[in-house]
């Protein structure tokens, strides 16, 4: 009978059947087994992977910041507090400002915040411009919410600043009668107009003038307020000057004084000190600070008041260097007849006329072309005299050009020139000229204006290679001046002995000797007898048959021209330029001195050449402007026909250019010189010429 199929063996194979059986239902128990540990590690690792670390989330306060309208110029700050609101720190890793006008002032840098925890940030507004102005502060974090940002609103409101420079005005000592003005600079310093409703002086003798009511001055403009005092008594006079605008710092106030004097029956500067013998050094040397433009200071040693006239490093040439600028030289009267203008001169060559408030009244562009320099007429402050080409022209002033009128033309000459150093005459009648003949010698003449003829001439041996009318050094003549009583006083280039060199005085027919060698600064004059002189000779080797008649035997003298007998002005003063075309009626000489030791005080600081001022080394008188009767009779033993005006605080060994240069006023009220004063510690960049780097300022004497 054959068995039922059950799954169940029944016989040996039926054995190994089962145990087949058992050994896959093992293996698949196993496979299970290892199957739910595998899910378990998976388990634990994603339970690893996924633990929560915390959440994190960056909030600001306030999230809109508005500063509303700040004046421009001036800053308001706001704080915003950052909050971590989370359960786990937040690190910050970028925090930033857009928007010119706000910056973050206080709590940066930002590195991170802990859960609950603030941070306190302080936002400025600062703007510059008026007007609407929006930013934004922007936290960059690992927040979830990041990046945080706030945002910032301003407007910049209107100013209105009126500024007065300088504060105060000192006139020092004026003449009764005598009305000097110095300027003041009003500017708008803030971005909306101005407008001024009153300018009022208090001060007996004080008054203001050029700019009135109603006068408006756009952002960043200024005009120039003239102040005027003019005493009516001797004494001390304090005032003030009030300038009222819409300004919001109004009114605009500087204060005023000055001393009337009465002018002695001598005719005595009104500044300065005599009597006094004294070396001086100036404690000031190094940190003195010059007056701007158009603004004074009374100098600390002697008591006058000296005003600023340019500024070259503020102008810029063609060639966008900037000029040193002069008064030109000694023996050529700067100031016109009226005392109003004032020929300013240019390293490259250039001339421009500028009144006693710095304002330009005719350009260098709006003046004629010369040969050499122009001179000042003696009577009319609006006309002076030049040469161009072969021709003698007449320069009156119109406005702020120049309309010229042909006095003399000379074709006998293929060009003329008013050389070096020559000014007008005394009379006002004559002027020294040089004109180029055809065989290249020249001809030194004198004309008078009035009757349009030579009434001296004197023919060179030398002769000029290329034109007379490009130099005013032409040939062998370095210089050329005017005896009081008009004769030509020929500077040759060269020294010595013979015919052509030296300093000769034509008289006509003969060339006198004036001096041989060590050629000196000099002039001529009257002197109180009304006997022409010339002034400023010194060193007894200067020629064979003189023997200096101050002490030392090395000083300034006044020398008789008709017969060379003399008198000691000033003994063993420093190295010098004069200035005198005086006669009784004004017998003073400016006199202004210089260094050229080396080493010594009078180099920039920055040179290595430069000694800081001492008793050792400063010498009585060193760069001083002084004032000398040419009576004095010297002055060394009592020095009462000494004043000592200012120093010139030039540092004169830098260049020619630099030293004083001195020279009076035709009628004696002023003195102008130059003065590189204003870089002490040496030029700045970009000078026309390197280390010139000189300005034009004056000083009232009477």
């Amino acid at each position: 009978m054959e068995p039922k199929k059950t799954g169940v063996c029944y016989s040996r194979s039926s054995q190994l059947c089962v145990g087949s059986c058992r050994l896959t239902i093992l293996v698949l128990l196993l496979a299970l087994v290892l199957e739910v540990g595998a899910l378990s590690g998976c388990a634990a690792y994603t339970s690893v992977s996924t633990q929560s670390t915390g959440s994190k989330s960056l909030s600001a306060s306030p999230t809109n910041v508005s500063f509303g309208s700040v004046s421009v110029g001036s800053t308001s700050t706001q704080s915003v507090t950052l909050t971590n609101s989370g359960s786990a720190s937040v690190t910050v890793s970028q925090a930033t400002v857009s928007g010119t006008a706000f910056t973050v002032t206080k709590g940066t840098p930002l590195s991170s915040i802990a859960p609950g925890q603030s941070a306190t940030l302080q936002i400025q507004f600062a703007p510059s411009s008026s007007g609407n102005l929006t930013g934004s502060f922007t936290v960059a974090s690992d927040a979830t919410n990041s990046p945080t940002t706030v945002s910032l609103a301003g407007t910049g409101g209107a100013t209105s600043q009126l500024t007065a420079s300088p504060g105060s005005l000192s006139f020092g000592n004026v003449n009764v009668g005598v009305s000097p003005s110095l300027g003041i600079t009003l500017t708008n310093g803030g971005n909306s107009n101005v407008t001024i409703s009153s300018v009022n002086t208090t001060g007996a003798g004080y008054s203001a003038s050029g700019v009135g009511s109603s006068a408006t001055l756009t952002p960043g403009q200024t005009a120039t307020l003239n102040v005027t005092f003019a005493p009516t008594a001797a004494g001390s006079v304090t005032g003030s000057v009030s300038v009222a605008s819409n300004a919001s710092n109004s009114p605009a106030t500087i204060s005023l004084s000055g001393s009337g004097v009465t002018q002695s029956a001598s005719g005595a500067p009104i500044c300065g000190i005599s009597g006094d013998t004294s070396t001086h050094v100036p404690s000031d040397w190094t940190s003195f600070t010059p007056p701007a433009v158009s603004q004074s200071y009374v100098d600390s040693l002697f008591g006058c008041t000296v005003t600023r006239l340019t500024n070259g490093s503020g102008e810029t040439l063609a060639d966008g260097t900037h000029p040193g600028l002069m008064n030109f030289y000694s023996t050529l009267t700067a100031m016109n007849a009226s005392d109003t203008l004032v020929f300013i001169t240019y390293n490259n060559g250039s001339w421009r006329i500028s009144d006693l408030h710095a304002n330009t009244v005719v350009s260098a562009a709006n003046m004629p072309s010369m040969n050499g320099h122009a001179v000042w007429d003696a009577a009319n402050g609006s006309v002076f005299y030049y040469a161009s080409n072969n021709t003698l022209y007449k320069g009156t002033i119109s406005g702020s050009s120049v309309t010229p009128t042909a006095l003399h033309s000379f074709s006998e000459y293929s060009g003329i020139v008013l050389p070096d150093a020559g000014d007008l005459s005394q009379d006002g009648d004559h002027l020294a000229l040089m004109g180029q003949n055809s065989n290249n010698t020249m001809d030194v003449f004198v004309l008078s204006l009035g009757q349009q003829t030579k009434t001296s001439v004197y023919t060179t041996m030398c002769t000029i290679s290329g034109s007379i009318t490009s130099t005013g050094q032409p040939g062998c003549v370095h210089k050329l001046l005017l005896s009081a009583d008009n004769l030509l006083s020929i500077g040759f280039a060269q020294n010595g002995t013979g015919t052509e060199q030296g300093v000769r005085l034509w008289n006509g027919s003969s060339l006198i000797h004036l001096q041989d060698s060590m050629t000196s600064h000099y002039d001529h004059g009257y002197d109180m007898n009304g006997s022409p002189i010339t002034t400023g000779r010194d060193n007894p080797s200067s020629l064979a048959s003189f023997t200096n008649p101050c002490p030392s035997g090395w000083g300034l003298d006044v020398r008789q021209q008709g017969n060379f007998t003399s008198s000691c002005l000033l003994d063993n003063q420093p190295e010098w330029h004069i200035s005198y075309r005086g006669s009784a009626s004004q017998p003073w000489i400016a006199i202004s001195f210089f260094d050229t030791r080396t080493p010594g005080p009078e180099y920039f600081t920055s040179d290595a050449n430069y000694q800081t001022p001492s008793s050792s080394n400063w010498q009585r008188y060193e760069d001083e402007i002084i004032l000398a009767r040419v009576d004095a009779n010297n002055a060394n033993s009592n020095n009462t026909g000494i004043y000592r005006l200012a120093l010139a605080r030039s540092r004169s060994q830098e260049s020619y250019w630099a030293q004083p240069h001195a020279t009076m006023s035709r009628d004696g009220n002023y003195v102008v010189f130059t003065s590189n004063m204003a870089y002490p510690n040496g030029c700045p960049a970009n000078m026309h010429v390197p280390n010139e780097c000189s300005d034009v300022y004056f000083i009232q004497v009477k």
